[in-house]
């Protein structure tokens, strides 16, 4: 017995359903999401140089970190403490002066206060968790009646870093699945060819 022939059609490629669009759209949030994640850890690095206004006797409590010497008065934000002639000796209690050097070639300003001197580092290492005073003097006149902190040294390049970070999260989160998306719509396109 002699089989039929039958003619092969050719097959159809499956259609791909729309729910691949989502592939999209979760990779455009899960970028999204990493850049809002990185931004807030940019703000949080931000606002870690908090300052601390020095009391009235100047008594301060030697940290694990390096001292930075901030200054609260009218003076351009890019003024180094070098351009404002600040000098700042930090004076342990049974130790010896430990300059703290004015920065010659580095400004910062967090909410109206500005970074004008930061110790050496290792400098108060022997020294971490003792009484000390720091006495701050200028010989720029605006620095007459200022008010002198002390806090951390802002950490420009994480904040720079994580910036940088989030931007690009979210645009290549973006990029990446608005081009996830279009790759589905070409695929979805060619199927409907006949």
């Amino acid at each position: 017995m002699v089989q039929p022939v039958t003619s092969r059609e050719p097959r159809r490629p499956r259609r791909l359903s729309r729910g691949w669009y989502a592939v999209g759209a979760v990779i455009a949030l899960v970028g999204l999401a990493g850049a809002l994640v990185l931004g807030l850890g940019a703000v949080g690095v931000a606002r870690d140089a908090a300052v601390t206004a020095l009391p009235d006797d100047s008594s301060v409590t030697v940290t694990k970190n390096r001292l930075a010497v901030w200054v609260r008065a009218d003076v351009p934000a890019e003024a180094t403490g070098a351009d404002l002639g600040v000098a700042c000796d930090l004076i342990p209690q049974g130790g010896p002066v430990i300059e703290v050097p004015a920065l010659r070639n580095q400004s910062a300003a967090v909410g109206g206060w500005h970074l004008v001197a930061l110790s050496a580092r290792d400098s108060t290492t022997g020294w971490v968790g003792t009484e000390a005073t720091l006495s701050c003097d200028a010989t720029d006149p605006r620095l007459a009646t200022a008010t002198w902190g002390t806090g951390k040294q802002p950490q420009v390049l994480g904040v720079v870093a994580l910036s940088l970070g989030a931007l690009a999260f979210g645009v290549g989160g973006v990029v990446v699945g608005t081009l996830a998306a279009l790759l589905v719509w070409l695929a979805r396109r060619r199927t409907l060819r006949p």
